[in-house]
């Protein structure tokens, strides 16, 4: 909960200035209150985030998460390869 009392803090109470958010996530709506722990709070803030915002959907997958996939199946790959060239050199036959 905090972290979602530390980002509505960060208006400007002071002036009317306009603040530039840029909030990125590859979750969807419906998957935040599992963050903040409570659903009705998380419809606020959500609320309160979306009343003057443009949504943007890329519908891409994230880079980290490709690549971190590819590195792992890099080292499964090496691992079974490791596994395999064991068995062959223990069997003569």
């Amino acid at each position: 909960m905090a972290s979602a009392s530390a980002l509505l803090a960060l208006r400007d109470r002071s002036s009317l200035t306009l603040l530039k958010w840029l909030i990125t996530t590859n979750l969807t709506f419906k998957e935040w209150p599992s963050v903040f722990g409570d659903a009705k709070m998380t419809t606020a803030m959500l609320d309160r985030l979306t009343h003057h915002c443009h949504i943007v959907e890329t519908g891409n997958e994230s880079y980290r998460f490709r690549h971190s996939s590819a590195v792992a199946k890099t080292k499964i790959e090496a691992r079974e390869q490791s596994k395999r060239t064991k068995t062959e050199a223990a069997e003569p036959f």
